[in-house]
């Protein structure tokens, strides 16, 4: 129970939240259908070298005193509308392990057994706090992490923040530097700029936005019987072919959109083909951190939203020609952000199930600390193997992420059928021959 004056603040969710909130009341309502619940996320990595748990340990709870939503909790019972309630403190216990004694191939067992475990133990929405640490030692100098935690409290954006702090704080811990006390801004500012933008949405712009869209797109490849059992997400990555990301972005320069606007047009010209269709709809994750919030990049939160996209395209156009349609249409899109998904697509007589998958251009400050080769966590420690693992509610979902060179990721519940959909998608962005525009796109290409 709730104590009183524990209590720093309430403020009501965020649609996003929201929508988590309800998922998450949906699978504790079919627990028996085994498997994790949807929105739990985990990251998993090795630390090499002399760590030292009890500054490792203080330096994560000083991250939890630090930002207000890794101790905030999200209780049952509400009257009009769920709220979160944040805490004015909340221990964070590191869980510890020994294993020691065990060769590579067991050490690497029983992490992936450790990671497997948590995954089947879900995270309580009204317990605080809304993650857990699990540091098993192997021997002295060879350590491995499980942190389990809740979409619910941040956004891919927020992992290189909290890698970035626990770095600095273990450092400053080790080094008995002063640390003084911190806060960063409150994720309930946040919540009341995005409360002012919800009413100023129009839903009138949806209902013209989709105006004359008929018919919901197929996924190639897609079930028509799902099959049954828990919800196990299988990806593969695809690596485009030497210098097609550059092309892209080139080409996306040259014509005021982003490489996200390109990769958006390009997905929703092959969603139309196999559809056999010019204007298809599908989701896309949207980043809704505003420059006018002081410290926004720096807080702890999910500061995203799912937004509908609507892509059209006349017989012949070129890509450069869609970018630029587009284009034009961006900047009233993107005011309309932070409207609700199910108040978008109400206001135009949709379904709530007519965003049946989503598209995602992973753009986050995730340091190279925490990417490929070993690379220094802190003085003498360093990081390799880091793992991330996230369910969802969506049958599919395409990721893609830019850097030296771009990654293609699409992602499906264990569904053989999808198979087709993820590497025709690949293969098609990495030659750029999407038809029936495809030779126009290939020409725009080339020119750029």
């Amino acid at each position: 129970m709730l104590k009183k004056e524990n209590i720093a603040d309430v403020y009501p969710l965020t649609p996003f939240q929201e929508g988590l909130v309800y998922r998450e009341m949906v699978d504790e309502a079919s627990e028996a259908q085994g498997g994790p619940h949807a929105y739990f996320q985990q990251l998993a990595f090795r630390l090499h070298g002399p760590l030292d748990l009890v500054c490792f340990e203080r330096a994560w709870q000083l991250l939890v005193d630090r930002h207000d939503m890794l101790r905030t909790v999200f209780p049952r019972k509400f009257r009009d509308r769920p709220l979160q309630v944040v805490l004015r403190g909340c221990p964070l216990n590191l869980l510890h392990e020994r294993h020691e004694g065990l060769d590579a191939a067991g050490r690497e067992q029983v992490l992936q057994a450790r990671c497997l475990a948590r995954r089947q133990d879900p995270l309580p929405l009204d317990a605080a706090p809304l993650m857990r640490v699990s540091c098993l030692r192997f021997d002295a100098q060879d350590h491995a992490v499980v942190w389990d935690f809740h979409h619910i409290l941040m956004d891919g954006w927020c992992i290189g923040i909290v890698q970035q702090e626990l770095s600095s704080l273990y450092t400053a811990l080790q080094c008995q530097t002063v640390i003084p006390p911190s806060k960063a801004l409150p994720f309930g500012r946040y919540v009341t700029w995005l409360e002012t933008c919800r009413q100023r949405a129009h839903p009138g712009f949806w209902k013209a936005y989709f105006q004359g869209f008929e018919a919901v797109p197929v996924l190639p490849g897609r079930r028509l019987d799902p099959l049954p059992g828990p919800r196990l997400p299988g990806s593969e990555t695809r690596h485009l072919i030497n210098g097609t990301s550059d092309r892209l972005q080139r080409l996306a320069s040259a014509h005021r959109s982003t490489l996200s606007d390109v990769l958006q047009a390009l997905w929703g010209v092959f969603l139309a083909k196999h559809n056999h269709s010019r204007d298809v709809l599908f989701g896309t994750v949207r980043s809704l951190r505003p420059v006018e919030l002081p410290g926004i990049d720096d807080m702890i939160g999910p500061c995203i939203a799912m937004v509908p996209l609507r892509v059209r395209h006349g017989a012949g156009q070129s890509l450069v020609g869609l970018l630029e349609e587009m284009a034009g249409q961006r900047r009233a899109w993107l005011d309309q952000a932070a409207c609700p998904l199910p108040d978008a697509l109400a206001a135009a007589g949709l379904a709530h199930d007519a965003i049946g998958h989503f598209l995602v251009v992973e753009n986050y400050p995730l340091a190279e600390a925490f990417q490929g080769a070993r690379q220094v966590f802190a003085g003498g420690v360093t990081v390799s193997d880091v793992a991330f693992w996230a369910v969802n509610d969506y049958e599919f979902f395409v990721r893609a992420t830019p850097g030296q060179g771009l990654r293609i990721k699409p992602g499906a519940w264990v569904t053989p059928g999808y198979s087709r959909t993820q590497e025709a998608f690949s293969v098609r962005v990495s030659l750029a021959g999407i038809e029936p525009v495809g030779f126009r796109i290939k020409n725009d290409l080339r020119n750029h």
